[in-house]
């Protein structure tokens, strides 16, 4: 089989698929159909959608020097991406954070502070300020001389920060069995937001293409492979399951085996032999239907209080990647245009 493939066209489709898979996971597009099938595949099998973008991010910033000039870069990027989207999503934001807020302004701003730094303000946004952390996370990690330190920090936060929020969402209803549990989890709330939905949850994927990039020469696919696949996708399909028949979640966000499989999934990507003439186009397209996508569900929620006519989920989700696809067009075919250069900063 051969080593790992020189260009990137099956990551930029991989970005291109999972962000459709994440539009369908916040429209709850089978919910109306049936309410298991729902849980089973939107809020199970689609949630392996983020990790996968988590990797893409992970696996370029790797590919890079870790030196001052690329992580200043990286964070850069990051930030204008951040700024762009909160100005333009603000209105949604506000109304969201502020209007319909049941807490106190004193209590609403410090919530919206708090995410600001350590989880969200609009949609999705938790996902820059993880990848912002843990490329800043790394750098500093990667100045430790002693290998063995390194890595013992390393595998410490990983596993914190990727089993803290298995327990806090999949398997959310166990915490409330214990009152000691709960109150701890409050208090770690109040702080520092919900641990699936902030900074830390990019972590345990950073880690393992920190490995790649300094362990590993090349990626092959073998039938062992292939059997460690099937095997995770069993154990993956078993835990959704069982957590929905015994009713175990709080959050659907973080499973156990949802790592083993994005890992083995980003692999087989990463051996594809794909080629495609406008997969960056497909990369900035990913970006665009990621963002705005939570605009257009909230903008049919907003058309159908206004009617007062319902809309299936599966309808929504379908008019919500309609329109995140041409707005992706329209802004793709804007950004030759001199005086709209601004545009570039969305994706």
């Amino acid at each position: 089989m051969p080593a790992l493939q020189k260009n990137f066209d099956s990551i930029d489709i991989m970005k291109f698929i999972a962000s459709i898979a994440i539009v369908a996971i916040h429209a709850d597009a089978l919910y109306d159909i049936d309410v298991n099938l729902n849980h089973f595949i939107c809020h199970g099998l689609f949630r392996i959608a983020v990790p996968l973008f988590f990797f893409a991010s992970a696996y370029f910033f790797f590919k890079k020097d870790l030196n001052e000039k690329n992580i200043y870069n990286f964070c850069k990027r990051l930030a204008v991406l951040y700024i762009y989207w909160f100005i333009i999503t603000l209105p949604i934001t506000v109304f969201n954070r502020f209007y319909c807020s049941k807490y106190s302004f004193s209590v609403t701003l410090f919530r919206f502070l708090r995410g600001f730094i350590f989880s969200s303000t609009f949609g999705g946004s938790w996902y820059l300020m993880s990848c912002f952390f843990c490329g800043i996370l790394f750098y500093y990690l990667n100045k430790i001389k002693y290998n063995q330190l390194k890595l013992t920090i390393i595998v410490i936060i990983s596993v914190y920060s990727y089993f803290l929020p298995v327990l806090c969402s999949t398997y959310g209803t166990v915490i409330n069995n214990f009152s000691e549990l709960q109150k701890i989890y409050k208090i770690y709330e109040m702080f520092f937001a919900k641990p699936y939905n902030s900074i830390i949850v990019g972590i345990p994927y950073f880690a393992i293409m920190f490995y790649y990039h300094n362990n590993l020469n090349s990626i092959r696919k073998d039938w062992k492979l292939y059997m460690i696949s099937i095997i995770f996708v069993v154990l993956f399909i078993s835990e959704i399951l069982i957590v929905n028949i015994y009713d175990l979640k709080k959050a659907s966000d973080c499973y156990v085996f949802l790592l083993p499989v994005s890992v083995c999934l980003f692999i087989f990507t990463l051996c594809s032999n794909i080629n495609f003439v406008n997969s960056k186009q497909l990369r900035k397209c990913s970006t665009i239907i990621y963002f705005s996508h939570f605009i257009w569900l909230f903008m049919l929620e907003f058309l159908e209080w206004a009617t007062k006519i319902r809309l299936s989920n599966l309808i929504k989700f379908i008019l919500a990647v309609i329109m995140s696809v041409i707005c992706a067009f329209i802004l793709l075919y804007l950004e030759n245009n001199s005086k709209l250069k601004w545009i570039k900063y969305l994706y």
